[in-house]
């Protein structure tokens, strides 16, 4: 019969520490954070980051944009503020909420409208938005309210044909 080899997990619900487990196997532990937490990347130069960030991409950073774009991961945020949403309150950014707005801003999508209007040389219908666009509806209907009243809002007259799909 095989043996299960523990994981990480039950060496940390055993004991205080990863070091008191290495200590009680006989070995030596690597050196230990002071109490309360090391802190190796001052607050400021987090922060700072955070705005180095926001203007490469042109507004308030995501995670990814952190990963993808900044110095540090993510984790020196989350252990010095408690969370990426806290850390962005810290650099003067509002917090990602979970919602449509959070993804796209009303006026990226309102520019998508217009820049897929042209291609098409009319009020883009939904098939063509979803085939060219490069968002799909469902953030515009979530937004607007609808797809008719998003053309609106981008400034075209609907088509008959879309008002006739509309239902207020």
């Amino acid at each position: 019969m095989d043996s299960i080899e523990p994981t990480a997990s039950v060496y940390f619900r055993r004991f205080d520490s990863w070091n008191d487990a290495v200590s009680e196997a006989g070995f030596i532990p690597h050196k230990e954070r002071p109490e309360g937490g090391e802190q190796r990347i001052p607050p400021s130069e987090l922060l700072d980051e955070i705005e180095t960030v926001a203007d490469e991409v042109g507004g308030r950073p995501t995670t990814e944009d952190m990963l993808e774009y900044g110095t540090y991961s993510i984790t020196p945020y989350v252990r010095r503020f408690g969370s990426w949403n806290n850390a962005l309150e810290q650099a003067g950014f509002s917090p990602f909420t979970g919602t449509t707005e959070d993804l796209f801003t009303r006026d990226e999508l309102l520019a998508e409208i217009q820049r897929v209007a042209q291609q098409v040389d009319r009020p883009p219908t939904t098939e063509q938005m979803n085939e060219l666009g490069k968002y799909s509806t469902s953030p515009y209907q979530q937004l607007f309210g609808s797809w008719v009243e998003a053309l609106g809002e981008a400034g075209y007259e609907p088509t008959t044909h879309q008002l006739r799909r509309y239902e207020p």
